[in-house]
């Protein structure tokens, strides 16, 4: 066979168009990087930039720096804070809502928290699961703990789960960080509390657990209160300086009036 092999008269005829590269077609935005009004920003080294972030708060930053940086504030990141209004915080919550405090609990009813540790709350002659009842409680509710000596360890938990008549089982435990920073010295069972925005024997009391991360965390009763002086019935095992401190009240020797708040 003869190479290259052809065929046809050589007659035939084609027109060829060249773009020089170039590919027509009609033009769209891949986004709006581009554009004038768009929401990119120039980096600045300390706002807009990829190690910072803004925290909006009604307080003060001052208030609650300390704690964000103990408990969640990653390392190397630059936080900054905006304040905003109360009424920008809740402009989404319907002012319609319809909030019933059922105070009128039965004569002689109460609650009783065994475990500060625990979310299980136990009722004494309450009637929870008696749903045609007014003094009965629902999914939803909260349960508001009255500790009418001591109010700043009063308490309110959302009700997850009605059992029985007796037993509800709530949100979380009843622990709570503590007003202001701890200050332990190893092989010494006396701390010093500071910075605290209420006195601390009307949050703490003696029988109270704490728990202290000092390297560890150590659990510790509390024996004596004298002002922002704790004495714990065990010797710290590490130093630390005003660090944050969970409180688990002691509710176990005592019966709590109680309110169930209903929201509709």
């Amino acid at each position: 066979m003869p190479n290259p092999y052809w065929y046809g008269n050589g007659k035939a005829k084609g027109i060829a168009v060249f773009y020089q590269g170039l590919i027509a077609f009609p033009g769209f935005y891949l986004n709006t990087d581009g554009f004038p009004s768009s929401d990119k920003r120039l980096q600045d080294g300390r706002v807009y930039q990829n190690y910072s972030y803004v925290v909006e708060s009604e307080k003060s930053l001052s208030e609650y720096q300390n704690s964000l940086q103990d408990i969640v504030h990653p390392i190397g990141m630059l936080m900054l804070s905006r304040t905003i209004t109360r009424s920008q915080l809740y402009e989404n919550i319907q002012t319609e809502s319809v909030i019933h405090l059922n105070s009128g609990n039965p004569v002689g009813s109460a609650i009783n928290v065994a475990n500060s540790f625990a979310n299980t709350v136990s009722g004494i002659d309450t009637v929870w699961a008696n749903t045609g009842n007014v003094y009965a409680a629902n999914v939803g509710d909260m349960l508001y703990l009255i500790d009418s000596v001591y109010t700043n360890r009063s308490q309110a938990k959302l009700i997850l789960e009605v059992v029985d008549n007796t037993t509800i089982n709530v949100e979380s435990d009843f622990t709570f960080i503590g007003s202001g920073r701890i200050t332990t010295n190893s092989g010494n069972n006396i701390v010093v509390i500071s910075g605290n925005t209420v006195a601390i024997d009307t949050q703490i009391i003696a029988g109270d657990e704490l728990r202290i991360n000092t390297g560890g965390v150590e659990h510790f009763t509390v024996d004596v209160v004298a002002g922002n002086v704790l004495t714990l019935n065990t010797n710290a095992g590490n130093s630390v300086s005003n660090t944050v401190y969970i409180v688990a009240p002691d509710y176990i020797t005592a019966n709590y009036a109680y309110d169930i708040i209903t929201v509709e």
